[in-house]
């Protein structure tokens, strides 16, 4: 998410409260824009594919911020995300299907997505970090 009033980037990362931020952010700042073209997933858009997207003279200048969780919580989290939509059976069944391939898969390494961010704030500490 971009906000060109406020200087700033946002990159959702799954499973880190990334929905509640930006939710947040829409009711507060009205120019908020998502960049086009991620075509993995239109929310979580990892940092290097802004910085590839928007004006070097704006993004270098811009605040960039990101949130990570603790891998196995977000893992864990994810799964039980993943069942609610039928999309698997087990724990074991649902990781395996992940394939480590996938750089920018939603469920991939965070840091392919926080990589270049200003700050990373941790989930653990939601409202102290956002603030």
């Amino acid at each position: 998410m971009i906000s060109h009033k406020h200087k700033f980037v946002f990159t959702r990362v799954t499973k880190t409260a990334s929905s509640a931020i930006a939710g947040c952010l829409k009711v507060n700042i009205s120019d908020l824009i998502q960049i086009k073209g991620w075509s993995d997933d239109k929310h979580h858009i990892p940092m290097w594919y802004y910085r590839k997207n928007i004006p070097v003279k704006k993004f270098e200048f811009y605040y960039k911020f990101g949130f990570v969780r603790n891998s196995w919580d977000r893992l864990i989290s994810a799964y039980h995300y993943s069942k609610k939509f039928g999309l698997t059976k087990n724990l074991k069944e649902w990781v395996t299907s992940i394939n480590p391939e996938w750089k920018y898969d939603k469920y991939g390494l965070q840091y392919n997505f926080v990589n270049g961010c200003d700050f990373i704030g941790r989930f653990e500490n939601l409202q102290e970090d956002f603030n």
